[in-house]
């Protein structure tokens, strides 16, 4: 892997957080706030409930609202409301309508943003975490819910939904990033530990 990039090892600025990015929550409800950080806007679903919530490690970074609007009124765009229990990445994954407006917020970085191979594994399986931010959902979870999958009955392959079809970098991008993860999967299924899988990596680059 190229060095580490701005979201890798590098010098992390502290994040500035801008009001929320959805009307006033109802007292049970999550709030989104609206986060700048490395130079990038993040839109961060806070896991304590109320306007004034602290931030965690774990709270989840979404993708723009737009991802959970079906309809034809753009001007009301806004987030579906969120609470303590419908936070999952599960729950989550249920209200997106347009998994075409993932792939900005959720797809992997240039290997260039992955200090080493750990880093680069523990997003697929774990989901990326953004210091002062939040963490992304597992890239293994998203590709399995709008990745590239196959009909068992009529044999016929549906073309990922989240991913974008005629971006040559997105491509790029993605190929890179599963040349990791697939050898990882392969080692591990043949008997290695993921970390033996990883050290083995790490040695090859």
């Amino acid at each position: 892997l190229p060095p580490a990039g701005p979201l890798g090892a590098g010098t992390t600025h502290c994040p500035i957080v801008n009001t929320p990015a959805m009307p006033a929550p109802a007292p049970n409800d999550l709030c989104v706030v609206a986060i700048n950080a490395n130079n990038r806007h993040f839109n961060v679903l806070r896991l304590s409930p109320g306007p004034t919530a602290p931030p965690t490690p774990f709270d989840i970074i979404l993708p723009s609202a737009a991802a959970f609007f079906n309809g034809a009124n753009k001007s009301h765009v806004q987030y579906p409301p969120f609470t303590p229990a419908t936070c999952g990445w599960h729950s989550i994954f249920k209200c997106v309508a347009q998994p075409t407006l993932l792939w900005d917020c959720w797809g992997p970085g240039s290997l260039g943003e992955y200090p080493d191979v750990l880093s680069l594994w523990k997003s697929w399986d774990e989901g990326a975490r953004i210091e002062g931010v939040g963490q992304r959902p597992p890239l293994r979870l998203v590709d399995a819910r709008w990745g590239c999958r196959r009909d068992m009955r009529s044999k016929k392959g549906h073309l990922p939904a989240w991913r974008p079809r005629n971006d040559k970098n997105a491509r790029r991008k993605w190929s890179q990033y599963q040349f990791f993860t697939r050898r990882i999967e392969e080692s591990v299924a043949n008997g290695r530990t993921a970390p033996q899988a990883i050290h083995k990596l790490e040695g090859l680059r």
